[in-house]
């Protein structure tokens, strides 16, 4: 069946970090068939770079670019930011959080201090970095309609034993999600968050067995793993004046499994 595009979003810019990968690239997409201008925001830009020319345009001035950045590195951005001033002459006033680095299985007393790091500065502090830049951007703009949509996990909740560290990042988001939404509430700034379950396609899914799969899928209610557009969907509605009432949530994307 044909998807449906329209304007829902026309006159908003959006920035999507981990826009290069399996479901930031299904977002970048289903944003820019809303109508959107999409930049493409990856630490690999030549993944950024193919996702930006297979955007869909729905408008005459709509205008997707692909953009670097490493979300741990401060300098990094706040470098993108000065780019989408200088390409769109205004601020983003949609930010999508979608960078993050995958989980690694190994019980708590074999867990390495990079490997924890490296989940919670990517998946948390990136997410911090990024919000915190793009909320500037938008007081400093007069936006008075942005919106900041968190890709956590089913993880936050179900907290699978060894992997500990992926869900400690997860969960954060989750917690600081919560905060900020609060702290924009009188600005007119939502943030709101995501939380998929095993999805198809992306890195995890080439990672495990196929009865590792199967496993996976049982436990799942709807019996198959989301599909990233489905991802995508859920977070084009944050994104829209349809939940304009909504922020500080955390909804599920996981097939019933809780």
């Amino acid at each position: 069946m044909a998807r449906s595009q329209g304007s829902s979003l026309c006159g908003h810019v959006a920035v999507v970090t981990g826009g290069g990968g399996v479901i930031g690239e299904a977002i970048c997409h289903t944003l820019a068939e809303k109508g959107a201008q999409v930049i493409v925001a990856d630490i690999n830009m030549a993944a950024a770079q193919s996702v930006a020319k297979g955007l869909p345009a729905v408008h005459d001035h709509q205008k997707h670019v692909a953009l670097p950045v490493d979300v741990v590195d401060s300098s990094s951005v706040r470098l993108i930011f000065a780019a989408i001033q200088e390409v769109y002459g205004a601020a983003a006033s949609i930010l999508v959080n979608c960078a993050g680095t995958g989980a690694v299985f190994t019980s708590i007393t074999e867990t390495s201090e990079y490997t924890f790091d490296r989940a919670v500065s990517v998946n948390l502090k990136g997410t911090f970095l990024m919000t915190q830049a793009a909320v500037r951007d938008m007081l400093a703009g007069g936006v008075t309609n942005g919106v900041v949509v968190n890709i956590a996990s089913i993880v936050a909740k179900t907290a699978p034993k060894g992997f500990s560290s992926y869900v400690a990042s997860k969960a954060g988001i989750v917690g600081f999600t919560r905060s900020v939404a609060l702290d924009l509430a009188d600005k007119l700034i939502r943030c709101n968050a995501v939380l998929p379950g095993f999805t198809a396609n992306t890195p995890v899914s080439g990672w495990i067995t196929e009865e590792q799969r199967e496993m996976i899928v049982a436990q799942v209610p709807l019996g198959r793993p989301a599909q990233p557009r489905e991802v995508a969907d859920v977070v084009a509605f944050f994104c829209s004046p349809e939940s304009s009432y909504m922020t500080g949530a955390a909804v599920e994307v996981a097939g019933g499994r809780s």
